[in-house]
């Protein structure tokens, strides 16, 4: 009998993307995720950047590999992101913030950036 990986470690059922960690490749131009797949274990190529690699622009590769690094953090902000909401939301619910007013934008920024990430 064929065992079969579970549909989890190729993608977060609740989130529908790639888990993290997602890493930078050596040169900068792609964003992956190591997976164990059911052919054996592998990268999943998320994203290669388009990238110039000539001499009249060096700081063009220096971008895409800032782009790159940025990309590969998302899922460890969503992550830090949805923790900081709920410890707000503890703290203000057990009384230690007096001034509970005072984040709510912030609150609310960050669970606009969540939403844009989800959607799809």
């Amino acid at each position: 009998m064929t065992q079969h990986t579970p549909i989890e470690k190729f993608f977060d059922p609740m989130t529908q993307h790639t888990p993290g960690p997602w890493k930078v490749n050596e040169g900068g131009k792609a964003v992956w995720a190591d997976r164990e797949y059911p052919k054996g274990s592998g990268v999943c190529v998320l994203v290669e950047l388009p990238y110039y690699d000539g001499p009249e622009f060096p700081s063009l590769d220096e971008v895409t590999a800032a782009n790159a690094h940025l990309i590969a953090a998302a899922p460890a902000q969503n992550e830090a992101l949805r923790g900081l909401i709920d410890y707000m939301g503890w703290l203000a619910n057990h009384g230690a913030l007096d001034e509970k007013w005072l984040l709510d934008p912030v609150v609310n920024q960050a669970r606009a950036a969540i939403a844009k990430a989800e959607t799809s």
